[in-house]
């Protein structure tokens, strides 16, 4: 879907009124998946809420894998051991969504992971972690999920201590850079 109506946005029921969404098109029938990311009256955040909804699952499976995986280097770079059941999994989401394999593979690396997260002999940052690649290969209704908390916690990894503002701004910028890589994904389909 690369365009959206009031009507569209309003049928995955919004928190805003029709009104509000209706104001933000002006006199469009319908907008765009650029002109939705870089709208200056909405916040990113909301932008967001809507690009997700004009992706396909293997669209959003793909944009989960890629967050996750900036989340996996996060940890990295922190020095954060890496189990195998998680890069083995997110390698299992990235092979269903580009080469169309089983949904069975990707049950087997969620027991996995599910098993990783039951023993929780590993930190806290691997245990959200294994949380959030859990949501990248499970159930598609995880997977926004999977993307929002994964960025949340790569903020936490990286600006945890720096205050209040410095994690604002940091969220506003990554949910733009995430908005621009929802386009991509639309406009490539």
């Amino acid at each position: 879907m690369k365009r959206v109506s009031v009507d569209t946005i309003m049928s995955w029921q919004p928190c805003y009124t029709r009104r509000w969404v209706q104001a933000r098109f002006g006199r469009r029938k319908t907008l765009g998946a650029r002109t939705i990311a870089t709208h200056p009256d909405v916040e990113a955040q909301d932008r967001f809420w809507v690009l997700w909804r004009m992706l396909d699952v293997h669209q959003q499976r793909t944009l989960a894998c890629d967050c996750v995986g900036l989340q996996v280097r996060a940890c990295r770079a922190r020095g954060g051991e890496m189990p195998e059941e998680l890069t083995a999994a997110i390698r299992a989401a990235r092979a269903h969504v580009r080469l169309g394999s089983s949904t069975r593979q990707l049950g087997t690396a969620y027991d996995r992971v599910q098993s990783l997260i039951r023993r929780r002999g590993c930190s806290l940052w691997v245990y959200d972690l294994a949380l959030n690649v859990r949501d990248c290969v499970g159930d598609p209704e995880f997977l926004e999920d999977a993307v929002e908390d994964s960025m949340f916690d790569r903020m936490w990894l990286q600006h945890g201590e720096d205050g209040e503002n410095a994690r604002r701004a940091w969220a506003e910028q990554e949910y733009s850079r995430i908005n621009d890589r929802c386009v991509q994904l639309i406009l490539g389909s």
